[in-house]
C-alpha cells in the first residue's frame, strides 16, 4: 500500500526495511528521509560524498556511522520525533555544518546522543555542549 507507493515516487533509491532505511542507492545532493522511515541504519549514508543536506523528516533513531564520512553533509534538519542518535552517526561531516532541530531546546535535551552535536539551533533557542548543565 502506501510503503510502496512512497518508495516509486522516490526511485526506489531507498532501501528500506521494516521501517529501517538500510541504504540510500541515490545521488541527490538533498535529501528526505520517506514518510515511513522510523530508524536509519548503521551506515545507510556512511562515506557519501554527493549529500549537502538531509531532511530525517519522522525518524526516531539515527544509527551507529549513519552519516560518517559524508563530508560534504552541511545541513541537517533533525525532528522532534528523534529519540536516540547513536556513536559517530555524524562522525567526520562538513566542519562548517549547520544543524536544526525541529523543537524545543527541552526537547533537544531528551534526545539520548552517543556523540552530541556541539552546536544544534532548535525552535526556542541555541543548544551548544558547553552549557549543557545550565538546563
Amino acid at each position: 500500500g502506501m510503503k510502496y507507493r512512497i518508495l516509486n515516487e522516490m526511485d526506489c533509491q531507498f532501501i528500506i526495511e521494516n521501517k529501517t532505511l538500510v541504504s540510500y542507492a541515490g545521488n541527490r545532493s538533498n535529501v528526505t528521509v520517506p514518510d515511513c522511515v522510523e530508524i536509519i541504519g548503521k551506515k545507510a549514508f556512511k562515506d557519501n560524498l554527493d549529500i549537502r543536506s538531509v531532511n530525517l523528516n519522522k525518524v526516531v533513531e539515527i544509527g551507529e556511522n549513519a552519516f560518517s564520512g559524508c563530508k560534504n553533509l552541511k545541513h541537517v534538519i533533525l525532528p522532534n520525533s528523534l529519540k536516540l542518535i547513536e556513536q559517530c552517526a555524524f562522525s567526520d561531516i562538513s566542519n562548517s555544518k549547520l544543524v536544526l532541530f525541529d523543537g524545543t531546546l527541552e526537547q533537544y535535551n531528551k534526545i539520548l546522543k552517543g556523540e552530541p552535536f556541539t552546536k544544534v539551533i532548535c525552535d526556542d533557542g541555541v543548544y551548544s555542549q558547553s552549557n549543557i548543565d545550565i538546563f
